[in-house]
């Protein structure tokens, strides 16, 4: 008897380990992140950089202009960048890709 083929489709497992797992808080803001703030890495290019590591693509106007206005607004540059990555982690087009 054939065995089904693997699903494509995410288990329920992933997105909940990604939204609650304090070690992924810690790998987000002690990794890549930490490193670039650590430089003179514009807020863009740090947006730009995390957007090709976890979606392989840039950002579009919309999603840059978003990102602009959370790290104003937020006025706390690496909380912000935090949130940003750990948004892009949760989306379905991450769970998608991998």
């Amino acid at each position: 008897m054939a065995h089904p083929a693997p699903s494509s489709v995410p288990s329920i497992r992933q997105p909940l380990y990604l939204m609650s797992d304090s070690k992924v808080l810690e790998k987000i803001r002690g990794g890549r992140l930490s490193r670039l703030l650590g430089t003179d890495t514009t807020d863009a290019e740090i947006v730009d950089d995390f957007f090709l590591a976890t979606l392989s693509r840039h950002p579009d106007a919309e999603e840059s202009e978003f990102a602009n206005t959370h790290i104003a607004e937020t006025g706390d540059r690496a909380g912000a960048l935090v949130d940003l990555v750990w948004a892009l982690l949760n989306s379905r087009e991450f769970a998608n890709i991998h």
